[in-house]
C-alpha cells in the first residue's frame, strides 16, 4: 500500500529499485512512529503534571516507550479520579 502511495506521489519513483524504495518506506514509517510516541510522551507528561501526580516523568517515559496503552491507563485514573484500580 505504501509503495502504491509514493509512486503516485513520486513521478519517478518506478526508477528507484524496489528494494530501495521499500526501505525508504520502512524508514519514513519508523521516523513517524517515533515522533508520535514521542508527542505521545511529552502529552501524557502534561496531562500528569495538571493531575498532580507524583512521577509525571515516569508517565511520560513509560508512554513514549510503550505507546497508547499506558496513556489510557493514566486518562482512565483521571476519569476515575485517580484510583488505580
Amino acid at each position: 500500500m505504501m509503495t502504491t502511495v509514493v509512486s503516485c506521489l513520486l513521478p519517478h519513483a518506478d526508477r528507484v529499485p524496489y528494494n530501495n524504495r521499500s526501505q525508504f518506506n520502512l524508514q519514513v514509517v519508523f521516523y513517524l512512529a517515533v515522533a508520535a510516541h514521542v508527542v505521545e510522551g511529552a502529552l501524557c507528561y502534561k496531562k500528569a503534571v495538571k493531575m498532580g501526580s507524583s512521577t509525571p516523568v515516569g508517565w511520560g517515559l513509560q508512554t513514549a516507550l510503550l505507546g497508547f496503552p499506558s496513556f489510557r491507563v493514566l486518562l482512565k485514573m483521571e476519569k476515575d479520579g485517580g484510583k488505580t484500580s
